[in-house]
């Protein structure tokens, strides 16, 4: 029996058999970036078990009917279109990042990276479903733990570099900061480390983030726009930004910026910069 439990606007969803189960209430009142991509102004159980019923019926998550691949790039600068960009560009080799039904896994391919992270959000627990790691095989993805899919991002980056890839991307949650730091020391510049998942993360978390990734997305944390923020040397994005902290993270970001086919407005300023609609309230 195939069960999935994550975060979806400070919501725990759990899902089952690809049936969503539990749904607590939304500790975010309020998101635009879920306004802008799918038309919803105010959280609620129901908006939850909409988008949720609407990942697994258009997007078979959870089930053996997983979408893989797609050129569907649903937000600006995401993390899965940063990393998307850079691979088509050359500049990473491989992205270990998170699959519901597999856990860890690493992607060499920029239409399966965005396949898979596309609509991902804040996974917390996760077990195997044969469906999607067959079809994640098939498509030339490396699981790192077919029979527990377990998540750890440490050992996914280790293992890439043992596969041969030098030029990684690696997704790491906020809430597992030591995760981050780990791979930062011991696996240095050969990954570009990105923090996701940052809503509620403590300001040690915080803390961790700034000092070990290249880039960051801001989600609705108050910690992440306090302390990450300021040390940012760009930043994407006003609603909900994406604050990049190196000289790496700064090429990587150059990279989507090259690919966005939108108009643009580049500038100077103080980091944080911040539109008055952001994701309410901040934790």
């Amino acid at each position: 029996m195939g069960r999935h439990v994550l975060e979806v606007a400070g919501s725990r969803v759990t899902i089952v058999d690809g049936e969503v189960v539990e749904i607590t209430e939304p500790r975010t009142v309020s998101c635009p970036l879920r306004s802008r991509v799918y038309g919803i102004e105010r959280e609620t159980r129901e908006s939850i078990r909409e988008s949720m019923e609407f990942y697994i019926g258009e997007w078979g998550m959870f089930t053996s009917n997983r979408v893989i691949r797609t050129e569907e790039l649903p937000i600006s600068f995401g993390i899965t279109e940063i990393f998307n960009s850079c691979m088509r560009r050359g500049l990473i080799d491989a992205v270990v990042m998170v699959c519901e039904g597999a856990g860890t896994v690493i992607a060499n391919a920029p239409d399966v990276v965005q396949g898979i992270g596309a609509h991902m959000t804040g996974l917390i627990e996760t077990s195997p479903e044969p469906g999607i790691i067959a079809k994640l095989e098939e498509n030339g993805v490396h699981v790192l733990n077919p029979d527990g899919a377990g998540m750890n991002q440490h050992l996914g980056a280790t293992r890439a570099i043992e596969m041969g890839y030098r030029r990684i991307g690696v997704t790491v949650s906020g809430h597992d900061s030591r995760d981050a730091k780990r791979i930062r020391v011991e696996l240095g510049e050969a990954c570009a480390i990105a923090a996701v998942h940052n809503t509620g993360v403590s300001e040690r978390d915080a803390e961790r983030i700034a000092s070990s990734c290249d880039i960051a997305t801001s989600c609705a944390s108050r910690w992440v726009r306090d302390r990450v923020g300021p040390r940012a040397l760009m930043q994407l994005g006003m609603h909900i930004p994406v604050f990049i902290l190196t000289p790496l993270g700064k090429e990587l970001a150059m990279a989507r910026l090259a690919d966005f086919e939108g108009p643009l407005i580049v500038g100077t300023g103080k980091i944080p910069a911040l539109k008055k609609e952001q994701p309410h309230p901040l934790r």
